[in-house]
């Protein structure tokens, strides 16, 4: 889906979900109402959300311990404020800022939270 840029393609964003792929987006498509109607639809989904939003009472998965990983918590939680909150627990997953350059082999590797 092609879209020119002068007008906000959020709606366009809702349009991608297909229960067939995992959709991904980034935290300017992160509505938690639209979090809930993914789960309720069954469509997998991974988004980046933003920096303000409250993960309310949060209940850390077991987790095999992995040397060197990059994962700080791997929780479920509700996510909002009172005011606008999940109806539903979603898995959230926070990263370490993590990032590493081989100037060699010119890659570099950038992950964060």
């Amino acid at each position: 889906m092609k879209t020119i840029g002068k007008i906000h393609d959020g709606p366009i964003g809702e349009k991608l979900a297909n229960k067939n792929y995992i959709l991904v987006q980034d935290r300017a498509y992160g509505k938690i109402k639209r979090f809930d109607q993914y789960a309720r639809e069954q469509q997998y989904f991974v988004t980046r959300i933003k920096e303000n939003v409250m993960l309310v009472h949060p209940h850390s998965l077991k987790r095999q311990s992995v040397e060197d990983s990059n994962i700080a918590k791997d929780i479920t939680c509700y996510l909002g404020t009172p005011q606008c909150q999940s109806e539903l627990r979603h898995r959230v997953v926070l990263f370490q800022k993590y990032l590493s350059f081989d100037l060699n082999n010119k890659s570099k590797t950038i992950s964060y939270k």
